[in-house]
């Protein structure tokens, strides 16, 4: 169960840049991968963990939606991504 025993020992700081179409951020024992469609077709990590036993997890519960269109967002300063674009 999500949130059971893992636990968020990495930084969750940033590897890899915008213009690479991939960002990977590591928390220990979850890593997220921020990927261009591009990317992410190419690399395909979800049939390379299939193969290796990895289990499809449904996230649908604890992911929230979109609240706001992307139009309405406001930048944040710090943030590196702005202007993405494939």
């Amino acid at each position: 169960e999500f949130g059971g025993e893992s636990s968020l020992l990495g930084n969750g700081v940033p590897e890899g840049t915008a213009d690479s179409g991939w960002i990977l951020l590591d928390y220990g024992d979850v890593m997220v991968h921020i990927m261009t469609p591009k990317s992410r077709l190419f690399y395909d990590i979800e049939g390379q963990w299939r193969e290796k036993g990895g289990e499809y997890m449904d996230l649908n519960d604890v992911l929230l939606p979109n609240s706001a269109p992307m139009g309405n967002m406001q930048p944040q300063a710090g943030g590196s991504m702005g202007g993405i674009s494939e």
